[in-house]
């Protein structure tokens, strides 16, 4: 039997192999890219947030100083209308008071303001690092998209090739051949047997095959698979060669005796 049809087969299945790999690798690529721009992302989100909760607590601030300021005037309003000195100081203390109060607010309004001002600094470097990491991914992904239609471009020729070595295999054959590649991580359904001094071994799993097993393979009868792989068997010249040398030497040796 005529393997010489399943070896192109092989070739060209494992071009493909090799290229659909390769596809499945390209959004891998893309993966520390994309956590830059999630770290980026989370981090500009979060000071934004802390900015969002600092201008809270100054409008809480603020409305407590109207509160206090409202206050004060109310007091400061009645004082016209004590009727004694100790009725008067003792308004006049409680107006002090509020306004020390008021200062103090005034005083915690202020840092906090000029916190936040000094921390837009800071969200604007980290809105420049998830500007940054956005064109890297950007790009990243325009040349993922560039790889990924080279290999589709170079499938494309492949498959057409492949239809066209099909088309001359035995249906039955090619069934169990693509039966065996579907079932095979490496893309591998066909491997050639090393034969040395009468005993062969599969390229397949490198394991022995036996001289028995070689001889059929040589002459090529039905299809062969390996015991151990399952893969479809095939000899090249060179093995059938060294076989048929092997073979020579015994008849000559045997004639000898």
């Amino acid at each position: 039997m005529d393997l010489a049809p399943l070896v192109a087969l092989q070739e060209i299945d494992a071009r493909l192999h090799v290229l659909r790999r390769r596809r499945a690798d390209v959004p891998r690529t893309l993966a520390t890219a994309e956590e830059r721009v999630a770290g980026a992302s989370a981090a500009l989100d979060a000071f934004r947030q802390s900015q969002t909760q600092s201008h809270v607590e100054v409008d809480r601030r603020n409305l407590d100083l109207r509160s206090l300021e409202d206050r004060i005037a109310k007091l400061e309003g009645q004082l016209n209308q004590c009727k004694t000195n100790k009725e008067y100081a003792l308004l006049k203390k409680e107006i002090d008071g509020h306004k020390v109060d008021k200062g103090v607010i005034e005083n915690e309004i202020l840092q906090d303001m000029l916190a936040i001002e000094e921390k837009e600094q800071e969200g604007k470097a980290l809105a420049a690092t998830l500007g940054e990491a956005d064109q890297a991914l950007v790009a990243g992904r325009m040349e993922a998209d560039a790889v990924i239609a080279e290999i589709d471009a170079q499938m494309a020729v492949l498959l057409g090739q492949r239809a066209a070595a099909t088309a001359g295999i035995d249906a039955e054959i090619l069934r169990v051949y693509q039966r065996i590649l579907d079932n095979k991580p490496d893309g591998v359904a066909i491997v050639s047997v090393e034969v040395s001094h009468g005993s062969g071994v599969c390229q397949g799993c490198y394991m022995d095959i036996t001289s028995q097993e070689i001889n059929l393979l040589i002459i090529g009868r039905d299809i062969r698979t390996c015991k151990n792989c399952s893969r479809i068997l095939f000899a090249s010249k060179e093995a059938a060669a060294v076989v048929a040398k092997g073979k020579s030497k015994s008849k000559g040796a045997a004639t000898k005796a």
